[in-house]
C-alpha cells in the first residue's frame, strides 16, 4: 500500500517541487511589479484569479493587490495546506487550467513573476487531483501502519511471554534431568542394597552350612602346625628319596629309607613318623591324571612319576614294556612332544628348536653310548653370557 501510494504521490511532486523552486527565484522585486499595475495584462490577471480562488479570496485584482502586498505572501504559497482543496475549488480552477492561455511560458513572456504563480497553480491542481486518489489510500496504510504497530506490540509481548516460558521450560527441564539422575542413582542404590543383602543371605547360609565343618578345620589346622614342625626331615627324605633311589627296586627302596630315618633320628633331624614320598609330594588328583594318561597305578609306579616330575636331572627310563613312553606321550602332548631318536638325521635340529622354545623332546631307543653334542643339554651345563642363558658347548 505504501508503494503504491508513493508511486502516484511521485507522479506529481516533480512539478510541485519545481513550482516550489519557481517561488524561491521570486524576489521582492518581482512582487512589487505585479503589484504597480493599475489594470494588469490579462495574463497577470487571470494567474491572479487563480491564485486568489486557491486562497480561497475574491478573485478580484483588488484582492489580488492586497494579497502581493502581505509580508509573508510567498511563504503561504510554499505551506500551502494541498491536501485539504475542495472539489468546488479544484472545478474553478480546472476553467483557468484548461485555457489554453495559461500556460507558464505564455504567462512569462508578460512577467516572470506571473510564471512562476502560474506553475504553482499548476502544480497544486496536479498534486490535488492526485491526493484525492493517493489521500484514502493513505489513510488505509495509517490504519494499517496503526494495526501493525498494535500487532507488533502484542507480537512483542507474546516473545516475552515466550521468552519467559523457555526460561520456565528449561528451568523445569534441568529439573527433571536432576530428578532423572537422582531417580538412577536410587535404583543404583536399591539394586546394590538387594545385591548385598542377597550376598549375606548366602553367606549366612553358606555359615550355617559350614559351621558343621569347623572341627574338621580345626583337626586340619592342628596336623598343618603338626606337619610344619616335620618339615626339615620330611623334606630332606623327599629329597634324597627324589635323587638316589630311581635305580632299585621296591624292598631296595625300604631299606634305603628306613637307614635314613634311623640317621634323621640318631641326628635328632624331626620328620613325620608316617613319613610317605607319595602323599608327601603328590596328591590324589595329580596321581589319577596320571593313571589315566597311563602310568601304572601301582606305588612304585607312582614312585617313579615323582622322580620323573620332581627330579632336577633329566630322567633315563629304562622301559621294556613302554608303559613309561606312553604315559609321557599322553602327558605331553598339549606341550608339543618331539619324539626323537638317534636314527633321525635331524635330530639334533629339533633338539636345538626345542631348546629354543622350551618345548619337552623324549630321546628313545638309546643304547649305551649317547652322542657327545647331547652332553652339555644332559648335563645342564648352562652358562650366562650378556645376561642370556645358553648351553656351553665346549
Amino acid at each position: 500500500m505504501a508503494e503504491v501510494a508513493q508511486a502516484d504521490l511521485d507522479e506529481a511532486m516533480p512539478a510541485l517541487d519545481e513550482a516550489l523552486r519557481a517561488l524561491d527565484s521570486l524576489s521582492k522585486k518581482d512582487i512589487s511589479e505585479m503589484k504597480s499595475y493599475g489594470t494588469p495584462p490579462q495574463k497577470v490577471k487571470m494567474v491572479m484569479e487563480a491564485v486568489n480562488i486557491l486562497k480561497g479570496i475574491d478573485p478580484s485584482w483588488d484582492s489580488a493587490k492586497r494579497l502581493l502586498g502581505e509580508m509573508n505572501f510567498l511563504r503561504d504559497l510554499k505551506e500551502f495546506d494541498k491536501n485539504h482543496i475542495s472539489e468546488k475549488t479544484l472545478k474553478k480552477i480546472a476553467t483557468y487550467t484548461t485555457n489554453d492561455e495559461f500556460v507558464p511560458d505564455k504567462v512569462g513572456i508578460v512577467s516572470f513573476a506571473a510564471k512562476s504563480l502560474c506553475q504553482w497553480v499548476i502544480a497544486i491542481e496536479k498534486y490535488a487531483k492526485v491526493w484525492k486518489i493517493v489521500g484514502p489510500k493513505k489513510a488505509k496504510l495509517d490504519e494499517a501502519l496503526e494495526s501493525l504497530r498494535e500487532k507488533q506490540a502484542m507480537l512483542a509481548e507474546a516473545q516475552a511471554k515466550l521468552a519467559e516460558l523457555n526460561m520456565m521450560l528449561q528451568k523445569l527441564q534441568k529439573e527433571y534431568e536432576e530428578k532423572l539422575e537422582q531417580k538412577e542413582e536410587l535404583n543404583k542404590k536399591v539394586k546394590k542394597a538387594a545385591l548385598l543383602k542377597l550376598k549375606l543371605e548366602r553367606a549366612a547360609t553358606l555359615v550355617d552350612c559350614l559351621s558343621g565343618e569347623r572341627q574338621r578345620w580345626e583337626d586340619t589346622v592342628a596336623e598343618l602346625d603338626q606337619n610344619f614342625e616335620m618339615l626339615p626331615g620330611d623334606c630332606l627324605l623327599a629329597t634324597a628319596f627324589v635323587s638316589y633311589v630311581g635305580p632299585f627296586v621296591t624292598s631296595y627302596r625300604e631299606q634305603l629309607m628306613t637307614l635314613w630315618k634311623t640317621e634323621a633320628t640318631n641326628l635328632e633331624i624331626p620328620f613325620s613318623p608316617e613319613f610317605n614320598v607319595i602323599s608327601f609330594l603328590s596328591d590324589p588328583t595329580t596321581v589319577r591324571e596320571w593313571n589315566i594318561q597311563g602310568l601304572p597305578a601301582d606305588s612304585f609306579s607312582t614312585e617313579n612319576g615323582i622322580i620323573v616330575t620332581y627330579g632336577s636331572r633329566w630322567p633315563l627310563l629304562i622301559d621294556p614294556q613302554c608303559q613309561a613312553q606312553k604315559w609321557i606321550k599322553a602327558m605331553e602332548a598339549k606341550n608339543n612332544l618331539e619324539v626323537i631318536d638317534f636314527g633321525m638325521s635331524n635330530y639334533m635340529r629339533i633338539v636345538e628348536r626345542a631348546v629354543q622354545h622350551g618345548t619337552p623332546v623324549l630321546l628313545q631307543n638309546i643304547l649305551e653310548t649317547i652322542d657327545p653334542s647331547l652332553n652339555p643339554i644332559l648335563g645342564k651345563a648352562i652358562v650366562k653370557q650378556g645376561g642370556n642363558e645358553s648351553y656351553k658347548t665346549r
